[in-house]
C-alpha cells in the first residue's frame, strides 16, 4: 500500500513498508519501491516561493502568547530552515538559536540579491555562511530573536540595531552551558548576578519595547526553591516585559532529567504576564496536558520538536507522515537546500532529528560524509530500502538523552 506525503507543495512519494525488509529476490517490490524513490523532477516549482519576498522589513505587531506552540531557541537548529518547516507545521511562535551580542554586533546587515533575504554577516567573514537570517514574508508568524548577553549596553545596541529584523527579543537567562556561564550569560544571571539581569531587561523595555513596539521577553530556569522562583518573576514582571519562558528544571539539571513541570503552577500564581512552560514535551498530546499541569499560557518545546516538526500540528496525518525518520530527513533536506542552507548547518539538524531512529550508526556516519544535497538524498533513499521505518515504531520517549 502506497502514501503519497507532501513536502508542503511539492509531491514526495513514499512507500509504506512492510513489517521485514524487502527480500534480495523479491524484484517486483524492489522496482516498485525505486520508482516510488524516483527524484522529483528537477524542473518543479521551487520549494519555498521566492516571488514572494518583497518586503523586507517586519511590520510591528502584538504577539499573542495564549494557547500559543513555541518552538524553543535550539542552537544550531534554529536557523531560518528549520524554523520554517516548524511554522509550515504550525507552530504559532518561533525562536531563533541563542547569538552573542558581540557577534552580532560584528555582523553588517545587508539584503541577498539572489534570494532577497536579510542576512548578518560578520565583517571579517563576509563570505561565510551569515550569522542569522530572516525573510518578513517567509517567517510570517512572531520570530523571536534570542540574544546571549551580560551587558545592558551591548544587549540594546543589538535590539537597535536589527529592530526591523524581529517581532520580540528574548534575553537567554538559563543555559548553563560552560560558553554562556562563564561569560557572566544564560544561567549566571540567574545564579550570581540577577541585578545584572534586571538592568539588561529593563534597559531593553525602554530601548525597544513598550511604545516602540517590540515585545522583550527572557527565559529563565527555576533556582533552587520555589520562593526563590517566585521572587524572581516577580521582579522580572516589574521591568515590564511581556512574558517569562520558564524551562522546569534546576541550573544544574541536565535534560535526561525528568523536568518538574507542576512547579510552575505555584509560578503562575504570582505573576500577570504570559507564562511560557518548557520541558519534557515530546508528543503533540503533551502540548495540552503540560498547559493543564502548569497553568501557563503557552508551551514551548525543544527536544520534541527536533524528532518531529510535526508535534506542533493538530493533523494526525501531518504527525504521521513526518513520524517515519527517513520521510523527516527527506522533507527537511528540502527545505534546508530551497534555503540555500549551509552543508554544516543541514548535516547537523538532519543527523539529529533522526535521534535513534535510524537504527544504524554507520549510516549516521555515511550521512556526515555528504558533501552535497544530492548526496544526502540518495543515502537517506538508500537506507529507506535497507532499514525501512516500520510503521508505529516511533522511539520519542522521555528516556531519550540528548544534550
Amino acid at each position: 500500500m502506497c502514501a503519497t506525503t507532501r513536502i508542503f507543495n511539492q509531491q514526495l512519494l513514499v512507500e509504506e513498508e512492510p513489517s521485514v525488509c524487502l527480500a534480495g529476490g523479491d524484484r517486483e517490490k524492489k522496482e516498485s519501491t525505486h520508482r516510488l524513490l524516483a527524484q522529483r523532477d528537477r524542473d518543479d516549482k521551487p520549494h519555498v516561493n521566492m516571488s514572494l519576498l518583497g518586503r523586507l522589513e517586519r511590520p510591528i505587531r502584538t504577539i499573542n502568547y495564549s494557547n500559543a506552540k513555541i518552538l524553543a531557541p535550539m542552537v544550531r537548529i534554529c536557523s531560518l530552515p528549520f524554523r520554517y518547516a516548524a511554522k509550515q507545521c504550525g507552530a504559532d511562535i518561533v525562536y531563533s538559536e541563542e547569538l552573542i551580542d558581540k557577534k552580532l554586533l560584528q555582523c553588517e546587515r545587508t539584503v541577498n540579491e539572489e534570494t532577497q533575504m536579510v542576512e548578518y554577516r560578520q565583517l571579517n567573514h563576509l563570505t561565510s555562511h551569515p550569522v542569522y537570517r530572516t525573510s518578513p514574508v517567509i517567517e510570517d508568524r512572531p520570530l523571536v530573536l534570542q540574544i546571549g548577553t551580560a551587558n545592558v549596553d551591548l544587549a540594546v545596541q543589538v535590539a537597535e540595531k536589527m529592530f526591523p529584523d524581529y517581532d520580540a527579543i528574548d534575553v537567554n537567562c538559563g543555559c548553563p552551558k560552560h560558553f554562556s556561564v562563564h561569560s557572566g550569560m544564560g544561567a549566571k544571571l540567574l545564579s550570581d548576578n540577577q541585578e545584572n539581569m534586571i538592568r539588561i531587561l529593563n534597559g531593553l523595555v525602554k530601548s525597544v519595547g513598550g511604545s516602540q513596539g517590540k515585545s522583550v521577553t527572557c527565559k529563565i530556569r527555576l533556582l533552587s526553591t520555589v520562593e526563590a522562583t517566585k521572587d524572581l518573576v516577580r521582579r522580572v514582571e516589574q521591568t515590564g516585559v511581556n512574558a517569562i519562558a520558564i524551562h522546569a528544571r534546576y541550573i544544574p539539571q541536565r535534560p535526561r532529567e525528568r523536568a518538574h513541570l507542576p512547579l510552575l503552577s505555584e509560578l503562575r500564581e504570582v505573576v500577570q504576564i504570559p507564562l511560557i512552560a518548557n520541558g519534557d514535551c515530546f508528543r503533540h498530546e503533551d502540548i495540552a496536558l503540560i498547559r493543564e499541569q502548569t497553568a501557563c499560557d503557552a508551551v514551548m518545546i525543544a527536544r520534541g520538536a527536533i524528532w518531529n516538526p510535526a508535534i506542533f500540528s493538530s493533523d494526525e496525518r501531518m504527525r504521521q507522515e513526518w513520524s517515519n525518520p527517513h520521510v523527516r530527513a527527506l522533507k527537511l533536506l528540502q527545505i534546508f537546500e530551497d534555503l540555500k542552507a549551509s552543508m554544516n548547518q543541514t548535516r547537523y539538524v538532519i543527523q539529529r532529528t533522526y535521534c535513534d531512529e535510524s537504527g544504524d550508526g554507520p549510516f549516521l556516519v555515511n550521512l556526515n560524509r555528504s558533501t552535497t544535497f544530492e548526496q544526502m538524498r540518495s543515502r537517506i533513499q538508500a537506507q529507506m530500502l535497507l532499514k525501512p521505518f516500520r510503521k508505529g515504531a516511533t522511539v520519542l520517549s522521555d528516556n531519550h538523552q540528548f544534550a
